[in-house]
């Protein structure tokens, strides 16, 4: 579960967060650097990893190329983990994602 290798996500998911644009990118980095914070619990982390493997993967409910509603789903994937996860959030871990979408984004 610890294992995944943040440079291989980043680079799959770089494209992806252009595309969705940077609300979207941010929901994604907090997912991301929630579930690779060492004090997150297990649990946390596997609902997390579900809705960051939802939105790097290319099969949607809608499909991403669609424009205007192509990253929904997405976000609303993402949204309901962190819903579902916010008790573990830090903001130690929001400013690693704000950095990361900064970085993106410039």
């Amino acid at each position: 579960m610890d294992k995944i290798d943040p440079k291989r996500f980043l680079g799959t998911a770089r494209a992806a967060f252009r595309r969705a644009g940077e609300a979207v990118a941010m929901e994604a980095m907090k997912a991301w650097h929630l579930a690779q914070d060492p004090a997150t619990p297990r649990q946390t982390k596997m609902i997390l990893y579900g809705a960051l493997a939802y939105f790097v993967l290319p099969i949607d409910a809608v499909p991403d190329f669609l424009p205007g509603v192509g990253f929904t789903d997405d976000a609303a994937a993402l949204t309901a983990a962190l819903v579902a996860t916010n008790a573990a959030m830090t903001e130690a871990v929001m400013e690693r994602a704000r950095a990361s979408v900064q970085k993106l984004f410039g």
